[in-house]
């Protein structure tokens, strides 16, 4: 029986075909680092420098409120790290509500948590927030500026209270399965 000579230069460019492939596979275009997040969306939805950004990035996700101070007009951005090979974090929601504008609006991903986003017209100044175990941790807020929250994954109960301790409602809450 003849044993078949194998050519070591048609296997390694085997292999690195096969590596290019893998990585274009495991990669996304779209995955933005973390450092770079309010700078990417500022590119892509051509959001000027005059517009402010209120913003909360974690380990999970990413929350950011752009808007302009003298017309009140947002748009906000949710990001969701997303767990690949490259860590970045991927675009998940981008708009402007009406919640927003007047109230609060939450995003919550059962896995990951939740987001809430306000213009702050209503002057949210803390937020108390339950957790599983029972612990009430209290979260200051600017209650002159807009804000885009990331909440403790594990919270359970969440209550915003103004400048007088009136209690501010979350006027819509988002809740999505799987992120």
């Amino acid at each position: 029986m003849k044993k078949r000579k194998r050519n070591p230069l048609v296997m390694r460019m085997l292999c690195i075909g096969l590596l290019v492939c893998a990585v274009s596979f495991f990669s996304k275009d779209d995955d933005v680092i973390k450092g770079d997040l309010e700078e990417n969306a500022r590119n892509a939805y051509q959001i000027g420098e005059n517009w402010k950004c209120a913003k909360q990035i974690d380990e999970r996700m990413g929350a950011l409120l752009f808007y302009d101070e003298n017309t009140q007009e947002h748009r906000f951005l949710l990001y969701m790290q997303n767990g690949g090979f490259k860590g970045g974090y991927q675009l998940i929601k981008s708009d402007s509500s009406t919640y927003i504008a007047d109230g609060v609006e939450g995003y919550a991903f059962q896995e990951k948590g939740m987001v809430l986003f306000s213009m702050n017209k209503e002057q949210a100044k803390e937020m108390y927030v339950t957790n599983q175990a029972g612990h009430t941790t209290i979260i200051p807020v600017d209650a002159w500026k807009p804000f885009a929250l990331v909440l403790p994954k594990d919270a359970k109960d969440v209550v915003l209270y103004g400048r007088e301790k009136q209690k501010i409602p979350i006027d819509n809450i988002n809740v999505y399965e799987k992120a």
